[in-house]
């Protein structure tokens, strides 16, 4: 496995990082690849989590997301504008639009940006990893 550079130094925590990969690289739904890694990650059983517990889950995860970014308050800014304001989304992330608008309409419209931004966040740039990411295996 090649080594990557973690830049900054500062890691989010293994929670917050499971679950981003999770709605990052997964097929199914944001709300089922969360709980398939929740599920997994806890060893508890997936009908323990509502709806309530996973958006408090999720709104905590996005707290510590941006305590370990680079550079988020433009960027988050920006999203959140574009994502209330539909009609204006397909102009400012065009190539995103077609991936990440589509909503689940299992969850408030808040919730669903984090998901979205979760899933656009910058994981590596240059080869070294940035925003807090790393391996999950890795610990530091």
């Amino acid at each position: 496995m090649r080594e990557v550079e973690i830049e900054g130094g500062v890691t989010m925590d293994d929670l917050t990082l499971g679950l981003i990969y999770a709605v990052k690289h997964s097929e199914k739904s944001a709300r089922e690849s969360i709980i398939d890694f929740l599920s997994e990650y806890t060893g508890t059983p997936k009908e323990h989590y509502s709806d309530n517990e996973l958006v408090r889950i999720i709104r905590d995860s996005f707290v510590d997301y941006l305590k370990t970014a680079d550079k988020p308050a433009f960027d988050v800014w920006q999203y959140f504008d574009a994502k209330r304001q539909q009609e204006n989304f397909k102009d400012v992330f065009p190539d995103q639009h077609k991936k990440y608008a589509e909503r689940d309409g299992k969850m408030d419209i808040d919730t669903e940006a984090i998901i979205s931004a979760f899933r656009l966040s910058c994981v590596q740039k240059d080869g070294v990893y940035v925003n807090g990411f790393r391996d999950m295996e890795e610990k530091v």
